[in-house]
């Protein structure tokens, strides 16, 4: 799937029923150096920093949700309504 300006309009106008998934699903590996509960701010600045400051490269980021929610997600959610909510 392409992605435009045009094309991300039109699928949240439509309810983002016919997107197609961008990434594969694939079997969790049967080692990991590392393995992070929680793929919100804080366990993806976690990873990141393993990852640049010792070069770790078998990293797992566990999430039942989406990346980037808990605090970071719910905090700027939390924003927009707010700003929203003040016009």
């Amino acid at each position: 799937m392409r992605y435009s300006a045009f094309s991300i309009v039109r699928q949240a106008l439509t309810g983002n029923v016919n997107w197609k998934p961008a990434w594969r699903q694939p079997e969790p590996k049967p080692f990991y150096d590392v393995i992070i509960v929680g793929g919100g701010g804080h366990g993806l600045a976690t990873a990141y920093y393993l990852a640049k400051e010792f070069g770790l490269k078998n990293i797992a980021v566990l999430e039942k949700g989406y990346l980037g929610s808990g605090n970071v997600g719910l905090q700027y959610h939390d924003r927009a309504l707010q700003l929203h909510a003040a016009r």
